[in-house]
Order: structure tokens, then sequence, then C-alpha cells
């Protein structure tokens, strides 16, 4: 039973394998069936596409090919009649000509056989006439009135009208071949207009163009070898140089062939055009090549112009080339290797090939290019493009010229684009750099946080702010890539145009280096703040440490320190005041300013201020025609690479940090942020509308469903307003005293811009011998200060004011703070116009 249980199950077995077979295959059979179904139809449908498409293009060729035939036949059918009709008319005027002919010739030889017959004789000398004479001796007289004496036939006059108009034909002939030839010649080595070839040619033209070529002539010795290439070396140099200017230089340097200035219109506008022109004869000497690289002959220039040689055998193939060709072709490529060689400024140059030889070939361009080695120049960087002019090797014609014009326009139109520089004295491009990019960010989140009730910003961003903007400013004017510039025309850049051209080390790596170092010796250093828990005299002692590290010089130490007191007095008198307004009862640790009661962004403030009046450059320039001369140093950079300034991380996230906050506090008020971070000053507004008169009964428990109404308010908001505009009045008064009794040097002002007396003020800051309190008295420690300010600010709250008083003082306060704005608005216009101008 075992046995045949497993035979059923291998039978079982097989069968499955065998049906599983036999149906994959007709699976397989099925969708192979269907996909070459869906192929077929397919490529059917794109065969009959094809077949559309073929019969809509033959159909298209063929209809132009009968049209074209059409056309040739109908063409052909007119010209062979109007040819037929003209065939006719001709033979008419032909055959009307033999016959005049016949009729003068029938005329002549009757002439000559009967000449007499035609004459009018007097009939007694009839017979005289008819008998022969001796001829009579000539006649000068008659002669020279064209009469001849026959005889006894009388007189004959001989007419000499057509050989006198021959001769004067001819005359006129010679003498309008001598004018052409003479004018000809004046045109031919007459010298091009330049100014106007460039200015037609250069794209987007500006007020002031600037192009400067340099002509890479024959040797002498290859001139003297060969009278064509003499003639043409002087003739090209002819047509670049001024016309009194025909003399030939040496072979071992570069010299100055020409140079033209003048003003072209191009419609409505004009431009005035200056144009140099650099030659050289053959490969330079080792001397030649230096001097050319100290000179800086090269700088500025825009465009290359090569003449070659004439090459005897210009035309036969390769193995035929003689030897004198091959040393031409390699003194040409040394004189392309020595530019490239003293030319380490961008960008790459055009470049044209001039060959004397009177037909264009193909094949002798694409052996020159081997030759030259340009297209491993163009990979170099030295030639952008590259074209060849060929002219003939005589100059009897205008064609030479005319292919030296075309070359010219072609280089115009290819040269690099003037370079996109800004200047601006060194003082000025830092003024205008922080005012756009450091003190309008600056200002803007300080008025924010002003207008949103936060506390000053921390010095960390602002110092990151105001040292990453002179990083940046350092950076665009000590950038590698001016070094790169090929700029300016030192042909053109004399003393006189400063205005337009810089000096000629504006872009030396020791000049830029220089102003880099000159920007950044104006950053601040980093500022390790305290513990936000800090005591007012640890405070006090960071503050005082930081600002040490300011000042440049001794003397102007004082200054800054004068101002970081004054400033921190008046910290602590408002403090000493908002306190002395509230409750009478606080506790010791509470009459200090607190961390965030320190105006941290005024300080930076003050010292960003003092760094910049007090700032000495690092040593004097290193190239002397970098000081003006009015003392400034002009500094260039692109204009649009000042729109790339990024702020900080750090000040960003102080930004952001901002506006977080500001959006926090609708939701849980001015006093939740207050109370978060000035704890002091949560008391001081709360107490604010509190006096002695005014106490509630209970100060300690708060009524938080009574709401009060507007007329109770009132007196607090006018008590607000008055205690505000007494405070306001407070500062001005002893602003206004430190005026008048110390000097106008320790004043601190915010400008919207930096002070334009940069480099000047460090001569002004020695100490005044006049004694001043701030200055004879030794700097108080901050305790006694603090006390006696609470004390001063105690007996003012002590003595009695009536709201009478209180309202007069309100209305002087009122008209004060009126003044107060309108000299300051006039002063904020001023400073505007100065910024526009």
């Amino acid at each position: 039973f075992s046995v045949c249980s497993h035979r059923r199950k291998q039978e079982h077995e097989l069968f499955i394998s065998q049906f599983s077979k036999s149906l994959c295959s007709e699976i397989t059979k099925e969708v192979l069936k269907e996909c070459i179904k869906d192929t077929a139809a397919s490529e059917m449908q794109h065969a009959l596409e094809d077949k559309a498409a073929c019969i809509a293009r033959c159909s298209e060729e063929e209809c132009n090919r009968l049209m074209e035939e059409t056309l040739e036949n109908a063409i052909f059918q007119l010209a062979k009649d109007t040819l037929e009709v003209e065939v006719l008319r001709f033979r008419k005027f032909v055959k009307r000509w033999r016959d005049v002919v016949a009729v003068r010739r029938q005329l002549k030889r009757q002439m000559r056989a009967f000449p007499a017959g035609p004459c009018c004789v007097d009939p007694r000398f009839k017979l005289k006439a008819l008998a022969p004479s001796a001829p009579s001796p000539l006649r000068p007289d008659l002669l020279a009135q064209g009469v001849v004496n026959l005889g006894n036939a009388g007189n004959v006059a001989v007419s000499c009208t057509r050989l006198l108009q021959m001769r004067n034909e001819a005359i006129h002939q010679m003498k309008v071949q001598f004018y052409y030839q003479h004018l000809l010649r004046e045109s031919v080595w007459k010298p091009l207009d330049l100014p106007s070839l460039v200015s037609e040619s250069v794209p987007n033209p500006r007020n002031r163009i600037f192009w400067k070529a340099v002509l890479l002539l024959p040797s002498n010795q290859e001139c003297e070898m060969s009278v064509t290439n003499r003639i043409l070396t002087e003739w090209l140099r002819a047509k670049f140089s001024e016309e009194e200017d025909r003399e030939q230089d040496a072979d071992d340097k570069m010299q100055t062939l020409s140079i033209s200035n003048g003003v072209r219109n191009h419609g409505e506008r004009s431009s005035k055009v200056h144009v140099c022109i650099k030659v050289t004869h053959g490969p330079l000497s080792p001397e030649g090549q230096a001097q050319m690289e100290k000179q800086k002959d090269l700088l500025g220039t825009s465009a290359l112009m090569m003449l070659l040689p004439s090459l005897p055998g210009s035309g036969v193939s390769v193995a035929e080339e003689t030897e004198e060709m091959d040393v031409y072709l390699l003194s040409a490529l040394l004189q392309l290797r020595q530019i490239q060689q003293a030319n380490s400024w961008q960008p790459a140059l055009p470049l044209v090939v001039v060959v004397p030889k009177p037909t264009e070939q193909p094949r002798s361009e694409e052996r020159l290019e081997e030759a030259l080695m340009l297209q491993t120049l163009v990979d170099d960087g030295l030639i952008s493009e590259y074209i060849f002019v060929h002219i003939p090797e005589t100059t009897n014609d205008l064609q030479g010229s005319k292919q030296i014009c075309q070359g010219v326009k072609w280089l115009a139109s290819r040269a690099p684009a003037p370079v996109e520089l800004g200047s601006k004295t060194l003082i000025q491009f830092v003024e205008d750099g922080l005012c756009r990019e450091f003190s309008a960010r600056f200002y803007h989140d300080k008025r924010e946080r002003q207008a949103s009730g936060l506390p000053c910003q921390e010095p960390s961003p602002i110092i990151g702010l105001y040292n990453s903007v002179l990083r940046f400013l350092a950076g665009q004017v000590s950038s590698e890539h001016l070094s790169s510039l090929s700029w300016p025309v030192p042909e053109f850049a004399l003393p006189g145009t400063r205005d337009l051209l810089p000096h000629l080390e504006w872009n030396s790596p020791e000049h830029l280096a220089w102003l880099g170092r000159a920007i950044h010796s104006l950053q601040i250093p980093d500022w390790d703040l305290p513990q936000q828990n800090a005591s007012w005299p640890q405070l006090h002692t960071s503050i005082s440490q930081y600002v040490s590290q300011i000042p440049s010089s001794r003397h102007s130490q004082f200054l800054l320190t004068s101002k970081v007191n004054h400033l921190l007095k008046r910290v602590c008198s408002q403090w000493s005041s908002s306190i002395a307004t509230g409750l009478e009862e606080e506790e010791d640790d509470r009459d200090w300013p607190s961390f965030y009661q320190v105006p941290w962004d005024e300080i930076v403030a003050l010292c960003i201020d003092h760094r910049l009046k007090d700032w000495k450059p690092p040593g004097s320039p290193v190239t002397k025609g970098a000081i003006m001369e009015d003392g400034e140093i002009l500094v260039y950079f692109e204009k649009d690479g000042l729109k790339k300034y990024e702020p900080p991380v750090s000040w960003d996230q102080a930004v952001q940090k901002t506006h977080k906050d500001k959006k926090q506090e609708p939701a849980g008020g001015k006093l939740n942020i207050s109370q978060a971070t000035t704890p002091h000053q949560l008391q001081f507004r709360e107490r604010l509308f509190h006096t002695s008169e005014e106490k509630p009964e209970n100060p300690t428990v708060a009524d938080i469903t009574h709401k009060p109404s507007p007329q109770e308010l009132l007196p607090q908001r006018l008590l607000s307003s008055i205690q505000q505009e007494r405070a306001q009045s407070q500062r001005f008064e002893e602003q206004l005293r430190q005026w008048l009794e110390v000097d106008p040097m320790d004043t601190f002002s915010m400008p919207l811009f930096m002070p334009s007396t940069l480099i000047s003020v460090p001569e002004i800051m020695v100490p005044s011998l006049r004694a001043s309190p701030a200055a004879t008295a030794a700097t108080p420690k901050p305790g006694a200060a603090l006390r006696a300010d609470k004390d001063e600010c105690a007996w003012q709250r002590q003595a009695p004011t009536s709201v009478a008083q209180r309202l007069r003082d309100l209305d002087s306060l009122i008209r004060a703070s009126r003044e107060e704005d309108s000299a300051c608005g006039l002063q904020l216009r001023n400073l505007l116009d100065i910024v526009e101008d």
C-alpha cells in the first residue's frame, strides 16, 4: 500500500509538472503573440506616417522643381526674344553704317580723281588753273594760318582741329592719371581715423572710451632682406601713426607710436575717445623685455595686431617650404610668447594676423595656425579670438587700407569690456559702507526694541556686525581680482587725470594689502560680558576694562573714559529717579542698575565712534602716487560688489530674537517681558502714578475686579507725561551744562553717518590746558556716585510742588521740546542733503 501511494504521488507530481509546463508554454505563446501583434501594429503605424511624410516632402520638392523649371524656361524664352530683337536692331544699324561708309568712300574716290571739279574759279583763269605749275616756296606766315599755296590751283586751307583735339585729350588723360596716382598714394599712406573707427565699433559706447593696441611688426633685419617687407612695415606704421611720425624704432624695445584724442558723436550722445598705439619690431632683447615689464607697457592693452613677413612660396605644400619661411614664423611666434610672458593681467585679447599675399588661401591659414600655435595661446588665456586679414603685397590700391580698417573695427568690437570701478576716498568709502550696512541695521533694531519696551541689544551681535562690515569693505578694496585687472592705460594716467584714471600702482599686491590692513585696524575687540546676575561694581569693572582697549593713544584715553562715565552716571541718575518716584522702602541690592538696565548698545556705539575718530593708519602707503594733493587716499572697488554683503549669523539671530520677543509681547504684555528681564522696571512702571498725596490705602492687595474709569486714569496720565517731560528736560539741561563747562570733544553724539574727519582727529586729541571739572577731579567710586545721586533725588522728592506749578513746567517743557524737534529736523535734513550729495 505504501508503494502504491508513493507511485501515485510521483505520478501526480509528474502530471502537475507537465501540466504546468504546457500551461506556461501556452501563456508564453499568447503573450508573445500579443506583443508581436502590438509591435507590428506600431511599426505599421510608423511606416504609414513615414510614408505620408515622404509623400508630402517629395510632393513639395517636386513642386519646387517644376516651378524652377517653369521659371527657367520662361526666363530663357524672354531672354531669347529680347536678344533676337536687339540683334535685328543691331543689323539695321550695321547696314546703315555700311551704306554711309560706302557713300563716303565713293565721294573720296571722286575727289581724288578730279579734285578741282567742285571749286569756283573765275572763267578767265579756268585754263590757267588746269595748267600744271611749279611748287611755290613755303611761306611761314601762311602755314601758321593753315593755308597752303597750290600754285595755279590756288590756295587750300588745311584744318588741324582733330589733331588738336586728340592732343588735348591725351594731355588731359595724362593729367588725370597723374593726379589720380597722387591722390591714391596719399590715401594709401594716410593715417587711419582711429577715434572714429573705435567709436563706431565699440559696443555700448560710454562718455569716455580708452582703446590701446600693440603692433607686432617684422624686425629691421627682415625688412632689409626684402623690399616688400620694408614697404609694408613702413606703410602699416604710417596707417597707425601721426603724419609727422615716420621714423623707424629700434628692435630691442617697445615704443609709443601714436596717441590720439577726439570727440565723436553717436546720434544724440558724444564720446571722448582716447587711442594709444604701441609698436615693437621683431623679438625683444632680454633688456627690452625687462624694460617692458617694468614700465608696464602692456597695461590697459585692448587688442593685438601682427604683420607677418612676406612669405616666399606660401602657396606650396609643406614639403617644399623653405628655411627662410620657418625662420619668419619662429620670429613671429617668439613675439607672441614674449607678449604672453609680460601680460600677466586679465582678460584675454583679440588678435588680427595680417598676411601679405595677393589671394586668400584657406590651406595656408591652417598652416599658419599650426606654426604660430594660435589655438594654444587661446587655451592659455592670452588670446580670446583671432582672424587672418589678407592684404596685397603692393600698396598701389586701396584694398589693403580697407582690409586694415575692417581689422581695426573687428578688434574694437571684440575689445574686453571696460572695467566697472567706483572710486572714493578711503574715509568716504568707510563712512558710506558703515552708514549703509551697519548704521541702518543698528538703529533700526534699536528703534524696534525701544518701541516694544525691550532691553537694549547685547554687545556681541553689534560688535560682530561692525567687524563683519569692516571685513567686507576691506575685502572689496583689497580683492585679488583687482590685482588681475589690466587698467588703466599708462599713457593717459597723468597727474591731472586722477579723477578719471587711477595711479599705476592702485592694484599692486602691496598697496591692496596696505588698504586691507588699514580698514582692518578699525575693528574693535570682542567683549566677554559678565554674568547677568553680576553686581554693579562687576559690571562697571567689565565696562572699564573693555573701554581701555579701544583708544589707540594715551592722549585719547581720557576722552572715551569721560564719555562712558557720563553715560553711566546718567543711567544711575535715571535709575535713582525711577526708584524715588516709587515706594521709599527699597532693599539695598535693588538700589543699583541691573545687567539689563545698562545701555550696552550705546557703550558699543561710543567705542565705535571713538575708534573711528582716533584711527591711525598702519604706516604710510607703500606707493607714493596713492596720496593725492589734498592728502586723501583714493580707493577703487567694483560697484556691484558692494551689494553682496550679508550680515553675520549672530546678527540675524539677534534680529530674529527681537521679532520673537515683539510677537510674544501682545500675548503676555509689556509687563511680562519686563518682569522676565528687568524686575526693577516693573516696579517703576507700577509706582509711576502713585505720589505721596495719592497713595492707595492697601498697596499690598490688588482689586482685580475693579476697572478704573477714564476720569480716574486722567491724573495718572497727566503725572506720567509730566514726569517724562521732566526727565527729558533734566537730561537736556545736563547735556547743555556739559557743553558749556567741559571741552566740546567730551560730548557724545550718535551721527547717522560716521564723521568725515577720520584721520585728522588724533592731532586735536591732546589734553587741553584749560582745566575742566571732569579732567581735574579723580574718578569717583560707583557706590559714592550712586549715593550722591540718590540723596539728591530724595531731596528733590521732598520739595513740595503744586499742580499749577507742574502745569506751567509742563507747558514750558512742551515748548522747549517743540523747539528741539524743529532743530533736530533741520539737522536731519542737512544730513540727508549731505548723504545725497
